[in-house]
């Protein structure tokens, strides 16, 4: 499934949404072309450029400007269309008869495009979903962000227990043994995700805009942004889409990964639209590291500035939190972030 999809996401964000992925030349569509190289694969076309974190520290910001902007009309062009289910994108032909008999997107006007013919909205390939053992569960596609999130929360809690299980076995897993929960804190993991469950129709927004699904890159990183590789940072192509989903508006405006500022010296400003600055008691030793920071704290705060103003319900959405992936994570990374959470959720 994680092949096919990613094949269906590369040339729908391509041919639909009009933005440069790789050409596949051949990938594993029946078993014949699995069982002839052995695996699943994808054959895609040579792209002779640079990935953009090559760039991103040593280009002058005209330069960057080109990606920057390539990347946020990227975000505008993937939320023009809502899409009818929370899922994964696949050819219609790769889906069940049920899942074929529903409509790719939320509008009967962006069902008359012939996009809407092609594609289908299938189970979730997401690797958080998918996890060693016979672990059955409800994958999707989900109809609505309470069936996606009451779901997952359910998902999360099989995982925990298996995932505690196979710690106190003879033979425990890779995944269990690197967790920062122990077994001892299945019980309190039962509890909150029970909770989760039971706040979650009382936590989802009224404003449909808020839950209405729409597709986004899994990890829009630096090394996953294809630029030229002189002068302008003009994009060539946008890689690896394994694991895109459509997901719930207020769990798809997260910036890219490729722009995120992760330095020390320079402090956001709390206003939004505000740019930051650097500080006045800045040790003079370290004024030229401060200076390249600014500037790269400047590019994040210019795409979001841009983004909320052409798009004010993002700021809305930024509220609330992400429930899913919390959930999922909360054995391998311990029971504090689901249990804050959960107070977070009790307070709103």
């Amino acid at each position: 499934m994680s092949t096919a999809n990613e094949v269906a996401t590369m040339e729908y964000v391509r041919d639909v949404i009009g933005h440069p992925t790789p050409r596949i030349l051949a990938w594993s569509s029946t078993p014949e072309a699995r069982s002839a190289v052995g695996s699943n694969f994808i054959l895609m076309e040579r792209i002779n450029s640079v990935a953009l974190e090559k760039r991103w520290l040593n280009t002058f910001d005209e330069d960057i400007g080109a990606v920057i902007w390539k990347m946020l009309f990227l975000d505008l062009a993937l939320h023009q269309r809502p899409l009818s289910q929370i899922g994964s994108l696949f050819f219609k032909e790769d889906v069940s008869p049920e899942l074929q008999s529903k409509s790719l997107y939320l509008t009967e006007k962006d069902n008359e495009e012939p996009a809407a013919e092609k594609y289908r909205i299938g189970p979730v390939v997401d690797r958080q979903y998918w996890f060693n053992g016979p672990v059955e569960g409800d994958r999707g596609p989900w109809p609505d962000m309470l069936s996606f999130i009451q779901a997952t929360c359910r998902l999360a809690l099989q995982k925990a227990e298996y995932q505690a299980s196979s710690a106190v076995s003879s033979s425990p897993s890779p995944g269990s043994l690197l967790s920062r929960s122990k077994p001892s804190d299945l019980p309190e993991l039962r509890r909150l995700l029970q909770q989760c469950i039971s706040m979650t129709p009382h936590i989802i927004p009224l404003e449909c805009g808020l839950t209405a699904p729409y597709l986004i890159h899994p990890d829009l990183s630096g090394c996953n942004v294809i630029v030229k590789p002189s002068r302008a940072a003009i994009v060539v192509s946008y890689i690896d889409w394994q694991g895109a989903m459509a997901l719930p508006y207020l769990q798809s405006i997260s910036l890219p990964e490729a722009v995120l500022y992760e330095g020390k010296l320079i402090p956001m400003p709390d206003d939004p639209f505000a740019l930051p600055e650097i500080s006045l008691d800045l040790p003079p030793e370290l004024k030229e590291q401060a200076d390249l920071e600014l500037r790269l704290a400047k590019r994040q705060r210019i795409m979001s500035r841009v983004l909320l103003q052409k798009l004010p319900l993002r700021l809305q959405a930024a509220c609330l939190p992400s429930l899913p992936d919390v959930a999922l994570r909360c054995y391998a990374d311990g029971p504090q972030l689901l249990r804050r959470l959960v107070y977070r959720l009790c307070d709103m």
